[in-house]
């Protein structure tokens, strides 16, 4: 992480250490629960897009309202012209009660004619005995 610091004398840069991956995921759950706009309900998951026409890169999450662990199947494996976060189309995420989960981040192939998401969502909960 850069830190920049204004003193009277000039700037100030220093280094510090963090744990990038997952200042990266408070930063995609901060920016859907923001910016993100519910595309799909299913049952207590609420799934989230951020990124819509014309947008270069695309983050999808999900929101598990209810009180028991949701497991998230995201499969956009029918989608053209866009490359994933994960290094494959499809991703299968726990989703624990009253919390975010980011499902992944896709951005558009530059090279590819055109750009199609075509996201499918499968939501499974078991109930605790």
């Amino acid at each position: 992480m850069l830190s920049l610091h204004s003193e009277k004398e000039g700037v100030r840069l220093g280094a510090e250490p963090v744990a990038t991956r997952e200042l990266d995921h408070s930063a995609a759950i901060v920016a859907l629960q923001q910016f993100g706009k519910l595309v799909e309900k299913i049952r207590d998951v609420e799934l989230h897009l951020m990124g819509g026409k014309g947008s270069e890169v695309y983050i999808y999450g999900a929101f598990n309202a209810g009180t028991v662990p949701a497991y998230v199947t995201l499969d956009c494996a029918n989608s053209e012209g866009v490359l994933f976060s994960t290094g494959n189309a499809q991703v299968r995420k726990t989703v624990l009660p009253e919390s975010w989960e980011v499902l992944f981040t896709c951005v558009s192939d530059s090279s590819a004619p055109r750009v199609t998401l075509k996201p499918l969502y499968s939501v499974s909960i078991r109930n605790r005995v």
